[in-house]
């Protein structure tokens, strides 16, 4: 495998974990706001992971999803994580963490990208730039 493919399923991966991590904590508080504004950063990550998926598609022909083992451990997390506090500031600083470290490691990942493909660039740039609109906006709801 490619590190151009290697590394587009990665993003492609991480952004559809993200999603399901933040649709699955959706419902789970009784602010509005809170859920409107995350309800759109789970859409950030959903335009990156189709980016990712047609670019796969078109380059390699394959798109590799998330299993359902994987989805559904992300479910039980979030349902372990948030079974004892449904506050919306547990949820955010649930999404945060979660947000700071994939940051993190995507961009320890980007440094590491030996390809040269500036369409992967610029897929890793919007799961990054997705991921700091999603710390940014979420910030004000943490003490």
């Amino acid at each position: 495998m490619s590190a151009s493919m290697e590394f587009l399923n990665h993003i492609h991966n991480k952004a559809a974990a993200n999603q399901e991590l933040i649709r699955g904590l959706i419902g789970k508080t009784e602010d509005i706001e809170f859920e409107k504004l995350i309800f759109k950063q789970a859409e950030e990550y959903k335009r990156v992971q189709d980016k990712s998926a047609e670019f796969i598609n078109d380059e390699f022909g394959i798109t590799k999803m998330p299993g359902r083992v994987s989805r559904s451990m992300t479910r039980l997390w979030n349902a372990a994580r948030t079974i004892s506090d449904n506050q919306t500031e547990q949820i955010a600083s649930i999404i945060v963490k979660t947000s700071k470290s994939n940051i993190h490691e995507m961009t320890k990942m980007l440094n590491q990208y030996d390809g040269g493909d500036t369409k992967v660039l610029d897929i890793a740039g919007m799961y990054i730039n997705a991921g700091e609109k999603t710390v940014d906006k979420l910030q004000r709801y943490l003490n």
